[in-house]
């Protein structure tokens, strides 16, 4: 049975409800709490690492290929659209 947030948060000793008249909601991304592990996953790290490298090429690029397009000196066979789902370098 998982923990529930609270004892998750006790367990680990962070200070909540310490601030007076400060209310926010906790939350953490996930790469956020990779510090509140005691595990560590090398090679899905290693391969998250290589996601975020093509992922961030091909986001450059689409947004090039966007801001060409907003100049108006885009080529229409290079529109961001056509290159979905295609294995594209």
């Amino acid at each position: 049975m998982p923990a529930v947030p609270f004892d998750r948060h006790m367990e680990r000793g962070l200070p909540i409800g310490c601030a007076p008249n400060v209310h926010v909601s906790l939350v953490l991304l996930p790469e956020e709490c990779r510090s509140l592990s005691p595990r560590r996953y090398p090679l899905q790290t290693l391969k998250l690492k290589a996601m975020a490298k093509v992922f961030a090429r091909r986001f450059e690029r689409r947004c090039s290929v966007a801001a060409a397009a907003l100049d108006g000196g885009a080529n229409p066979a290079a529109a961001p659209h056509e290159s979905i789902g295609r294995n594209a370098a």
